[in-house]
């Protein structure tokens, strides 16, 4: 059987043959899972970034002020736990 994953790191193929074929795929499915959870903190890293630092604060505003309200939002967003 061959199993072909695609995700961040571009296209993997495993061929299996004979009494591998049942422990292929599930490393198929752990490669999978990792691929997932390389996409998952790409996102997150790229939220934060465009949230955080690329949108502009008002400068007629407290810093902290609207900083914390990110922060919350974000919470809201991701459960995050402090």
């Amino acid at each position: 059987a061959a199993y072909k994953i695609s995700g961040a790191l571009g296209p993997i193929q495993i061929i299996c043959r004979g009494s591998m074929e049942e422990s292929c795929g599930a490393v198929s499915a752990e490669i999978n899972f990792a691929l997932a959870g390389v996409q998952l903190e790409k996102n997150l890293n790229l939220y934060v970034l465009g949230r955080f630092y690329r949108t502009p604060y008002d400068e007629n505003r407290d810093f902290y002020e609207q900083f914390y309200e990110r922060l919350k939002e974000a919470d809201g967003l991701l459960a995050l736990e402090a």
